[in-house]
């Protein structure tokens, strides 16, 4: 099992919003689990994974974040695979 942990981070001076995280299984893994690391920053007030692949599945990974992120503000989204045989 591998664990991928992202982070995002506001380096501007304005906060921002509509912020949406892509990524994708890596070749040759299948997907286990997603999910928002918590506390969120504070002006974010929810983070979803959604759409996610089926566990054992392969594809899209996507994290929307509600509210706004101030700046200088930081977080993280992570995800774990399977490495295939």
């Amino acid at each position: 099992t591998v664990t991928y942990t992202l982070t995002y981070q506001n380096n501007s001076n304005v906060a921002i919003a509509s912020i949406v995280i892509n990524d994708a299984t890596p070749a040759y893994t299948t997907f286990l689990s997603a999910t928002c690391v918590l506390p969120l920053p504070t002006a974010i007030t929810a983070c979803t994974a959604l759409p996610i692949p089926a566990v054992g599945g392969v594809g899209l990974i996507k994290w929307t974040l509600t509210g706004t992120l101030s700046p200088a503000s930081t977080g993280q989204v992570s995800y774990s695979v399977k490495v295939d045989n």
